[in-house]
């Protein structure tokens, strides 16, 4: 999806709560920082937002990719959606 080869290296942290898991997804270093926070609950889909911000230099390397996972919400700055009704599938 994107020429730039090795974006980043992120954590996702994980924290049960009365109501379910609370996550954070934080960027340890790369050319795309990705920042977000969600929750899962039983029985309701997941809710996690994520910004994503490319440094200045993979900026118009990154756009169209971004674009395809989210909506610009400030110049640079990407909005990205989780659909629950997108599955993955294993070969």
């Amino acid at each position: 999806m994107s020429i730039v080869r090795r974006l980043g290296s992120y954590q996702q942290d994980v924290e049960g709560q009365a109501a379910g898991l609370g996550l954070r997804l934080t960027t340890m270093a790369g050319v795309l920082n990705l920042t977000g926070s969600g929750r899962v609950q039983a029985g309701r889909d997941p809710d996690f937002r994520i910004m994503a911000v490319p440094i200045e230099a993979k900026r118009q390397e990154l756009a169209p990719m971004l674009r395809m996972l989210g909506r610009e919400v400030s110049p640079g700055a990407y909005q990205l959606t989780l659909d629950p009704n997108v599955q993955a599938v294993s070969g």
